[in-house]
């Protein structure tokens, strides 16, 4: 009897377990009626199922290369508590971890799917996954941990009749093999971590529709660059929200993202060139943190003030110019900035105060600092500035007929001081009496083409006028007043 059932037997061992096409009921695979193989080539399933059988699916299969549920209904389900304490969810929906940690190569998910829970596919070895066009709500770390996903397009979510709006907390965290990502037109925001550590994402087009990128969003990418220029309406971007990316060497952020965190550029040592929004006031604690490569750096026209350790070790900077609004520069804000030669502080209306060891590690006595004249002696008996090698700034290109080769024109008539521009908006104009000292300053708050200011209350027949207008344009004057 056993000799005869030996070939028989030998014969069913050699039948491939691939290519398989079963028809499924919700319920049988998770009672057992219906026996799912270990390891299928190929496994296509057409039916219905339900959380149960999507856990089981899970339990049972250690190695596949395709799993297609496609042709698959899920049902609801109201039961006892399977995979991440599930006792029930809504039909169309692939339940909350239902998939994580699934043994499959490529993965189809089914078309009449609407909704993707939390963590569906946390952890799965899938290499490569096509989404429904119907989802319109997505969780938070869908693919979290997927170490082996290559390539997501995720335009199908904007598909369906709710599109998914944002790239969820935690989506992609952890998949360090990731190398494209194609997201759906109108994504407003990317959540908290949701590329974090994907070290393999080199670059990934960002929609202009982009308002808000969470905390940590990039951190430890394999970013290359960041050209943030088109999202116009991107005023958030959160704490290291590209930090640690050691592959980043350009990043430019738009001129109204004006709520930057923390850390946003920290540990980025690869860094050459950054462009910080034209409308940021402060520059965070940590923003550029350890940028060595970094040789020239732009202050926006507005930074008020520096928080600690803003700038630390940025050794490549040799000069920096400060901007007349700064008033304050928090502990460490400079710390190793080796390679300081010159700080051009001529713009500046008052000596900002100071935290502890702003430049720790720099010998100021040979850092030449420049300051409007008015000023000079405040800096020099101020603790931490006096330290530098402090100049006085003379006002240039004094004409005494109050005319130029500009486009800029300054004149008095009787008391008011009269500014024209036909250069661009006028975008300050500082008053000095004859002995540099500064009397008035103006810095419109929309754009104007003609100022006019009372100067009656100045005493002196003798005023220098300095004007600026458009992006570069400027004039000084020697006016007479009547």
């Amino acid at each position: 009897m056993i000799r005869t059932l030996l070939p028989l037997i030998l014969m069913l061992l050699a039948v491939p377990l691939h290519g398989q096409e079963l028809s499924v009921h919700a319920g049988e695979i998770a009672s057992g009626k219906i026996s799912i193989p270990i390891a299928p080539v190929s496994l296509t399933l057409r039916g219905t199922l339900d959380a149960s059988d999507l856990d089981r699916l899970t339990t049972v299969i250690r190695d596949a290369g395709t799993i297609d549920l496609s042709g698959i209904e899920i049902l609801p389900y109201s039961g006892k508590s399977v995979g991440a304490n599930i006792t029930s969810s809504p039909a169309d929906m692939l339940p909350p971890y239902s998939l994580a940690g699934l043994h499959t190569s490529r993965l189809i998910l089914p078309t009449g799917v609407t909704a993707i829970g939390d963590g569906a596919l946390l952890g799965s070895t899938v290499k490569e996954i096509t989404l429904p066009a119907k989802v319109g709500a997505m969780g938070e770390a869908v693919f979290s941990g997927c170490t082996s996903l290559i390539e997501v397009d995720l335009t199908p979510l904007s598909a369906g009749t709710t599109a998914v709006s944002a790239v969820p907390a935690r989506t992609f965290d952890g998949c360090s093999s990731l190398a494209s990502v194609t997201l759906p037109a109108g994504i407003s925001a990317i959540g908290a971590r949701a590329f974090f550590g994907c070290s393999s994402l080199a670059s990934l087009p960002l929609p202009p529709s982009l308002t808000a990128i969470g905390p940590e969003a990039f951190a430890m990418s394999g970013l290359e660059s960041v050209t943030l220029d088109s999202c116009k309406g991107l005023t958030t971007i959160g704490n290291r929200a590209f930090s640690r990316c050691i592959h980043l060497t350009s990043a430019s952020l738009p001129a109204p993202a004006h709520d930057l965190g923390e850390g946003v550029f920290s540990g980025c040592e690869a860094l050459l060139s950054v462009s910080l929004p034209a409308s940021a006031t402060t520059v965070p604690a940590l923003t550029l943190n350890g940028a060595h490569n970094i040789t020239s750096l732009t202050l926006p026209a507005g930074t008020d003030s520096m928080a600690t350790l803003a700038l630390a070790g940025m050794s490549g900077v040799t000069a920096l110019t400060f901007p007349s609004t700064l008033r304050h520069i928090g502990d460490y804000a400079m710390e190793g900035w080796e390679s300081l030669s010159t700080l051009d502080g001529t713009a500046m209306e008052a000596v900002p105060s100071t935290g502890a060891e702003v430049w720790g590690g720099i010998d100021p006595s040979k850092v030449s600092l420049t300051v409007a004249g008015e000023l000079e002696d405040l800096f020099a008996s101020t603790p931490q500035w006096q330290d530098f090698n402090i100049t006085r700034s003379w006002i240039p290109g004094i004409l005494p007929d109050g005319e130029t080769d500009t486009s800029i024109k300054a004149m008095f008539s009787d008391k008011e001081l009269r500014i024209s521009s036909t250069a661009g908006a006028i975008t300050r104009v500082t008053l000095y009496g004859i002995d540099g000292r500064m009397l008035l300053s103006i810095a419109p708050r929309q754009p104007l083409t003609e100022i006019s200011a009372d100067t009656s209350t100045l005493q002196g027949p003798f005023f220098i006028v300095r004007v600026t207008a458009g992006d570069s344009s400027s004039a000084t004057f020697k006016l007479l007043r009547n």
